[in-house]
């Protein structure tokens, strides 16, 4: 068989639970939530040391890198055995992640032989839509929600940091949280 006839290499995500098969959940997605409830990208049961919200993996199409963060979790998320914090993790093909009782391992690899493969994809067929000239200065970033600038209703960005990109799941408008320099910041507030 040549490599033509093979599925091509892709980030994967592996979970081998006692008495099931494989599960390879190929991330061609950016960001994949992973929790015990539905809303998640990839959906862990039967693990009550699992978060409803756990961690969140997010991919950069353009250079591989994959990042791990814990979203506040009650039993952490682990790197290698070490605890994953809010802050984004670099997680490299051969890495182990446990959450609560679970262990996924990341490749960057062809499906494995006798695995059950799930993509792990985008849940909306339209796609976010850019906001338009005067819609920028309308939103606003409150702690843990964003108002839209374009239809006005207000949605959770929890878990989400400075620079990322967070999307209106009415109008599907999409903003970017603003970073705040140090140097901006006053520092007569900043003692209060």
């Amino acid at each position: 068989m040549s490599d033509a006839d093979n599925p091509a290499k892709l980030p994967k995500l592996s979970i081998n639970r006692p008495g099931q098969k494989l599960e390879e959940f190929q991330l061609v997605k950016s960001p994949v939530l992973v929790g015990r409830v539905k809303s998640n990208d990839i959906v862990i049961l039967g693990d009550s040391a699992i978060s409803r919200e756990h961690c969140r993996f997010d991919l950069d199409t353009e250079t591989g890198k994959l990042t791990l963060r814990d979203l506040g979790s009650s039993n952490g998320t682990f790197l290698n055995g070490s605890a994953v914090g809010l802050e984004p993790l670099e997680v490299k093909s051969g890495d182990k992640i446990q959450l609560g009782g679970t262990i996924m391992t990341y490749n960057v690899d062809r499906p494995s032989l006798g695995a059950v493969v799930k993509l792990v994809q985008q849940k909306f067929k339209n796609a976010p839509m850019a906001p338009v000239e005067g819609e920028a200065e309308r939103v606003t970033f409150k702690e843990g929600y964003c108002t839209c600038g374009r239809c006005g209703s207000t949605f959770s960005i929890r878990g989400q940091g400075p620079g990322e990109k967070v999307g209106c799941s009415r109008c599907r408008a999409v903003w970017r949280i603003p970073v705040v320099k140090p140097d901006l910041i006053d520092p007569q507030n900043a003692a209060e």
